[in-house]
C-alpha cells in the first residue's frame, strides 16, 4: 500500500484516536479527510469501512470495503469485512461470494472456512455449515502438526 503523506497520516492518526475512544462519527470524518488526501490507500478505506460497520451503517461499510477490494484485490480483509456486512443485511448470496473469494485466495487458512460456515448457518444450511466448520478444524490441526514438525 502506498505510504501516507504527512497530512493524510495526521488525519488517519486522529481517526485511530477517535475509534479508540468510541467516537465513530469523528473517526469517519477523520478517515474521510485522509481519503480525500490519499484516495489510493486501501487501508484508509478499510478503516473508514470498519467505523461504518461498527455503527451498523452497512451500506457505507460495503461501499468502503468494495473500494478496498478494487485497490487491493488480494487483501482478504476487504472481502471478509464486506462479507460480514452483507451477512448483517441478510444478503447471504453476496456474503457467500465474498467468503468464497477469500478461500480461493488463501485455501489453507482455517478461519476463512469458519466465516463461510457462519454464513451457511445463518441461511439455515446446517450441512454445509458443519462441513466448513469441520474443514476449519482439519486445517487448524494440520497447521499445528506442521508447526511442531
Amino acid at each position: 500500500m502506498p505510504r501516507l503523506g504527512d497530512d493524510a497520516a495526521a488525519a488517519a492518526s486522529r481517526g485511530y484516536g477517535c475509534r479508540d475512544t468510541g467516537d465513530l462519527d469523528a473517526a469517519i470524518a477523520a478517515f474521510t479527510e485522509a481519503i480525500a488526501l490519499q484516495p489510493d490507500n486501501a487501508e484508509l478505506w478499510f478503516l473508514r469501512g470498519l467505523s461504518h460497520h461498527d455503527k451498523q451503517e452497512y451500506e457505507g461499510a460495503i461501499a468502503d470495503f468494495s473500494e478496498v477490494i478494487r485497490l487491493s484485490p488480494t487483501w482478504i480483509s476487504g472481502y471478509i469485512k464486506r462479507g460480514y456486512a452483507y451477512l448483517a443485511m441478510k444478503d447471504f448470496n453476496r456474503a457467500l461470494a465474498d467468503f468464497d473469494e477469500t478461500i480461493r485466495l488463501q485455501p489453507q487458512f482455517a478461519p476463512l472456512f469458519n466465516n463461510r460456515g457462519t454464513a451457511y448457518e445463518a441461511m439455515g444450511d446446517t450441512a454445509r455449515a458443519k462441513a466448513d466448520f469441520a474443514e476449519a478444524v482439519r486445517l487448524e490441526r494440520e497447521w499445528e502438526r506442521e508447526k511442531r514438525a
